[in-house]
C-alpha cells in the first residue's frame, strides 16, 4: 500500500492524513498486546538471561567439537588445524579462556596413529 506524502495540491489536508491516523490508531489499539518487562540497565532481563543460556550452549557445543575433532585427511592438515583454531577463537570471545599449549594438545590428539612418532617427538622437545 502506498501512501500519499501531505500536500495542499491534493486537497483537504484532514483526507491526505488519514493513512497516517488509522496507523497511529492501530497502533494505540494493539499496544497492549506487547507484554511489558522489567528493564535491568539497557537490557531487559529475559533477553540477557536468553543470551547467556545461548552461550553457555554454544561453548558447550564448541567444546564438544574440539576435542572430538579428528583429522581424517579428507582435507589438508592446514585447514584442520585452522578449523581448530577458529574453534578456540569462537571459545574465547564467549568468555572462556583456552590456552595455546590446550590448543596444541588438542591438535596433536586429533591426529591419526600414523602421527604417533611426531607426537612423541614434539611432545619430548624441552621449551627454552
Amino acid at each position: 500500500m502506498r501512501m500519499r506524502s501531505p500536500s495542499i495540491k491534493h486537497g483537504n489536508a484532514l483526507q491526505m492524513h488519514e493513512p497516517y491516523v488509522y496507523a497511529n490508531d492501530y497502533c494505540q489499539q494493539h499496544k497492549s498486546t506487547i507484554p511489558q518487562t522489567k528493564v535491568l540497565g539497557n537490557t531487559p532481563k529475559f533477553v540477557e538471561e536468553r543470551f547467556c543460556s545461548a552461550d553457555k550452549s554454544l561453548a558447550g557445543t564448541l567444546m564438544a567439537e574440539l576435542t572430538t575433532m579428528k583429522f581424517d585427511g579428507s582435507r589438508s592438515m592446514q585447514n584442520h588445524i585452522i578449523e581448530m583454531t577458529n574453534i578456540v577463537a569462537r571459545l574465547r570471545t564467549l568468555g572462556m579462556k583456552v590456552d595455546d599449549s590446550f590448543l596444541v594438545q588438542f591438535i596433536l590428539n586429533s591426529l591419526p596413529p600414523e602421527y604417533g612418532p611426531f607426537q612423541i617427538n614434539y611432545n619430548t622437545i624441552k621449551e627454552k
